[in-house]
């Protein structure tokens, strides 16, 4: 299996790619997108993985990876769209964090990156499918759930960490916590004997997204569908609606939003790039391939990338688009091949 090795720096030229949309869609490997990796590895050109899809961990998606695509991805080089949160966990350690999902991935995900009290919205259903009775939980989704009380918690954080399989369930639940009385998802004080009272108006728990793509790509739809800004919006809208005539916040100024195009994230990905490639911002021309002109190219601009745009994924007309990049293609081949050569890479 090919597996990348540094090469001389002479020509210094880095690449960070998509997946969902460049390289792949769904568990379908887009044409070109193993040659386009071998290209790299060949001629030792350093490239991460930039992605803000999620739902399994870094090393089980690396894994996965380099089987569909027939080279070593380490998962040091892959970087999804809540990666960038493992330094909140200094910040919420000890403090109680609810997640969306529902089989309890994500729970020893955030707790892999040393957050220690994390509870998702299927543990408190189960305690009282009453807070959220219009939809029932499914027998897998309960397999890793642990028994909780809820009036015992008062969170500080709710956490989006990918597209939600309820919207309603999940917005109910975000609503909760994020209004008065802050952190408790029953009204009022918790019972008697908690060791916490809910939190004051200054000390409003945070709302944190891994990304927030309004649409993303599908495997077999010709469309793309709506992604986890979808919810962001429509979350903002209805609370707003609710609680800015009384309180005077809205829900965007208690919010933290990683992912594509954040600056964070690509902040973060020009430490990747120094720490296991030894690229330097200052040093190299860093280009972005991706499919979504808004959160891709969009993101690469800002953080002065270059970028391809290709036409496998989100975006796929002719027309100008609301962000242009520094390249139009047709597909992650023609990317590598066109970068490679304005670099005189051989």
């Amino acid at each position: 299996m090919l597996q990348y090795k540094k090469r001389d720096l002479s020509k210094k030229v880095a690449l960070a790619l998509d997946i969902d949309g460049v390289l792949k869609h769904g568990d379908t490997v887009l044409p070109g997108a193993k040659d386009a990796i071998r290209r790299l590895v060949e001629k030792r050109v350093p490239f991460i993985l930039l992605t803000n899809g999620g739902g399994v961990s870094e090393e089980d998606r690396a894994k996965k990876l380099s089987k569909q695509l027939e080279a070593v991805i380490s998962p040091k080089s892959l970087i999804l769209g809540r990666t960038p949160m493992k330094a909140l966990a200094q910040k919420h350690a000890d403090d109680p964090i609810l997640v969306t999902g529902t089989n309890g991935g994500h729970s020893k995900i955030l707790k892999d990156y040393g957050f220690q009290k994390v509870y998702t919205v299927a543990e408190v259903q189960q305690w009282n499918e009453r807070i959220f009775p219009f939809s029932k939980l499914r027998k897998e989704q309960c397999t890793n759930s642990l028994s909780i009380n809820g009036e015992d918690i008062v969170f500080k954080a709710f956490f989006f960490l990918q597209e939600s399989d309820d919207w309603g369930r999940d917005m109910q639940y975000a609503i909760d916590v994020m209004s008065p009385p802050y952190g408790s998802i029953v009204a009022g004080k918790p019972k008697a004997g908690s060791a916490e009272e809910p939190l004051h108006e200054k000390d409003r728990p945070k709302l944190y997204y891994a990304s927030a793509d309004l649409l993303t790509p599908t495997e077999g739809i010709s469309r793309p569908r709506l992604g986890m800004g979808a919810i962001k919006l429509s979350l903002e809208s209805i609370y707003d609606k609710l609680f800015y005539p009384s309180t005077g916040q809205r829900l965007e100024e208690m919010t933290v939003t990683y992912g594509k195009p954040s600056k964070m994230t690509y902040e973060y990905a020009s430490q990747v790039f120094e720490r296991e490639h030894g690229v330097k911002k200052d040093e190299y021309t860093i280009w972005m391939i991706g499919d979504n002109p808004d959160v891709d190219i969009k993101g690469a601009n800002r953080a002065g990338w270059k970028s391809a745009l290709v036409k496998t994924g989100v975006y796929q007309k002719n027309e100008m688009p609301t962000e242009e990049p520094t390249l139009f293609v047709d597909n992650v081949l023609e990317a590598v091949d066109k970068i490679l050569a304005l670099h005189s890479v051989a």
